[in-house]
């Protein structure tokens, strides 16, 4: 019996993923690369694989698996922003604020001139509302973090500002969902002056 070669593999690998045998075809796929590692093919479509299934994960509640799948796509096409995008919502709805910052960090110090006012506005928006967590954490502590409450509130708003920015360019955004963020704009810089106040007060 002739050795399979890496674009049997690959052939394989795309005659699962159109049966959505997700699974196998990344068993395939995987063997094609280790194989012949410059198939580029081979690589962009276990990246697709790994997204599909890590959506599909995440939607039935296996949200450990869902970011496992979603970082081995990351990692097979490192210049999807979407990809990390989405892996920065995992994480953030899970309650990983810290990578999910690291992960918002990523995709928006990787913005170019190709990036949509959409994605931008996007990803800024949900950075605010991580750091928006990350001062509800610090208020939860007893002894309390005057400063680096400060620090989040401001990059909260900073953010926020800088999604509405990108939403004010993009034709396409929704006008709800601006002034909703216009709203939370408004209680933030709210909520950073009374915390002003309080520590001139202390």
């Amino acid at each position: 019996m002739a050795k399979k070669s890496a674009n049997d593999y690959f052939q394989r690998g795309i005659e699962y993923f159109n049966q959505n045998d997700l699974d196998q075809a990344i068993i395939q796929f995987t063997e094609a690369v280790k194989l012949d590692p410059a198939l580029t093919d081979a690589r962009n479509n276990l990246a697709v694989v790994y997204s599909n299934r890590g959506i599909r994960f995440f939607k039935e509640g296996n949200k450990k698996q869902a970011i496992a799948d979603l970082t081995e796509s990351a990692r097979y096409n490192p210049d999807d922003l979407q990809t990390f995008g989405t892996l920065g919502y995992m994480y953030e709805n899970t309650g990983n604020f810290n990578e999910a910052i690291d992960t918002y960090n990523k995709v928006i110090n990787s913005f170019d001139s190709n990036t949509s006012n959409n994605f931008k506005s996007r990803i800024h928006s949900s950075r605010s509302g991580v750091y928006g967590m990350k001062c509800k954490e610090i208020k939860g502590d007893n002894e309390g973090d005057n400063e680096k409450y400060l620090k989040f509130i401001n990059a909260a708003i900073s953010d926020l500002e800088a999604g509405l920015k990108y939403a004010k360019d993009d034709p396409n955004a929704n006008p709800e969902s601006v002034d909703l963020e216009k709203e939370a704009l408004k209680l933030l810089h709210s909520m950073r002056e009374r915390h002003l106040k309080f520590m001139k007060d202390q």
